[in-house]
C-alpha cells in the first residue's frame, strides 16, 4: 500500500520458494512457485523481474506475465551460474519511447 501511495502502478513481491505477488492499484495476482530440483538459484530472481517487466511492455495479461516469469525462473534454477543460458526474445516496444517513472 505505501508504494502504490508513493505512485507506483504496479508491485512485485518475489517470494523464491514461496511464488509471487503481483498488483496494482484495483487488484492483485499470485502465482505458486513450481516445485523443481534446483542446481543453483543465482539470477532467478533477476530472471522473474525481467520476464514480468517484459510482459507488463507488452500489455500481458498479469496472470499469463506471473506463470511466465515462475517458469522462467524456474529454468534458471536448473542451470549452474545462470550465465549463458538466455535465450534472445523479440520486444516490438520502442524502448526509447517508454516513460519511466523513477
Amino acid at each position: 500500500a505505501e508504494l502504490m501511495d508513493a505512485g507506483a502502478k504496479w508491485v512485485l513481491v518475489t517470494r523464491g520458494r514461496h511464488g509471487a505477488v503481483l498488483a496494482n492499484a484495483s487488484s492483485h495476482w499470485s502465482v505458486a512457485a513450481d516445485p523443481i530440483q534446483a542446481v543453483d538459484t543465482l539470477g532467478a530472481g533477476d530472471t522473474f523481474i525481467a520476464r514480468t517487466l517484459y510482459g507488463l511492455l507488452t500489455s500481458e495479461q498479469p496472470d499469463q506475465l506471473l506463470r511466465a516469469a515462475a517458469e522462467a525462473a524456474a529454468d534458471t534454477c536448473r542451470y549452474y551460474g545462470a550465465i549463458g543460458h538466455g535465450a534472445p526474445i523479440a520486444i516490438s516496444a520502442d524502448i526509447g519511447a517508454l516513460k519511466l517513472k523513477t
